[in-house]
């Protein structure tokens, strides 16, 4: 019985078990150097080819399990342990992870080249909503407090230009640093958004609050939305006076979002999420309304 700052050891039918086609949440750490990782490499692994730890802004959830696969069993474990202390469910696999493997390997599991998937993932609300987003044709998505990146980096991957604001410039660093990663191009901004005059002119097809928001910003959004836009809002909510200023307090939403302006996908709704009590909605811009601008949606 293993604790949980201990990692474990796995076989390789355990480790085929848990391959399969994914691109976000993989459980699979693959540290083969690149020439052995640009033949082949096993569906849903992330591939990390440095000497150094894997960085935290690359890292899951604490909590979420993570398998070490590389050519030295002895490495394997090392870096497994690594992760175990730091909050992972962390496990090796007792082989080389190498060439020497391919007759053991079900073929029908293999892709060709290096591992093309991600330790982390997206904000679960936006994961789980993301078929409500609106075409990537509708226009740009602004991820406003986009923090680190995973939520823009995840849209990039996804076929849409995405715009990230956020105040603080190393957490924009690491968002640049995670797009480079998963060679796809993001655009950062870095400054403080008190309202929607505070974005550049234009029309965006979503617009996302994830674990942010400022009611003046929610109230402005149609002004910065093309007609059908999406906003998704997964926030902290507020459930106890005097307001905090980053809780957002769910009998307010109607008038930030009027219901002849906005139709609702999903939500809104009150909802838990990693011990936060969140507000949480989908909401389409209603079209064929003169909006705050004056324009015809």
């Amino acid at each position: 019985m293993h604790s949980a700052s201990e990692a474990s050891p796995l076989d390789l039918p355990a480790i085929l078990q848990l391959a399969g086609p994914r691109r976000w949440n993989c459980s699979l750490l693959d540290l083969r150097p690149p020439e052995q990782a640009a033949r082949w490499s096993l569906p849903g692994s992330a591939w990390w080819p440095h000497h150094e730890d894997l960085p935290s802004h690359l890292l899951p959830s604490r909590g979420r399990k993570v398998v070490v696969l590389s050519p030295d069993p002895a490495l394997s474990r090392r870096r497994a342990q690594g992760l175990a202390e730091r909050g992972y469910d962390a496990a090796w696999l007792e082989l080389a992870f190498d060439d020497s493997l391919l007759p053991r390997l079900d073929g029908r599991k293999l892709e060709p080249g290096p591992p093309a998937g991600a330790l982390w993932g997206p904000d679960p609300y936006l994961f789980a909503h993301r078929s409500l987003l609106p075409s990537p044709e509708l226009g740009p998505v602004a991820d406003l407090g986009a923090g680190n990146g995973r939520n823009a980096v995840f849209l990039a991957q996804e076929g849409y230009r995405v715009e990230a604001y956020e105040r603080l410039l190393d957490a924009l660093e690491l968002a640049e640093d995670r797009a480079r990663r998963q060679m796809v191009s993001i655009h950062t901004h870095q400054f403080k958004l008190m309202s929607v005059d505070d974005l550049p002119a234009g029309r965006f097809g979503t617009l996302l609050f994830l674990r942010f928001h400022k009611p003046s910003l929610i109230e402005g959004a149609s002004r910065r939305l093309a007609p059908g836009g999406v906003l998704v809002v997964n926030t902290y909510r507020a459930k106890a006076r005097p307001e905090r200023a980053h809780r957002l307090r769910l009998e307010n939403l109607p008038d930030l979002l009027p219901p002849d302006q906005w139709e609702f996908l999903d939500g809104p709704r009150a909802r838990e999420e990693e011990d936060e009590s969140m507000v949480s909605l989908v909401a389409r811009l209603r079209t064929g309304r003169r909006g705050a601008l004056g324009e015809t949606a």
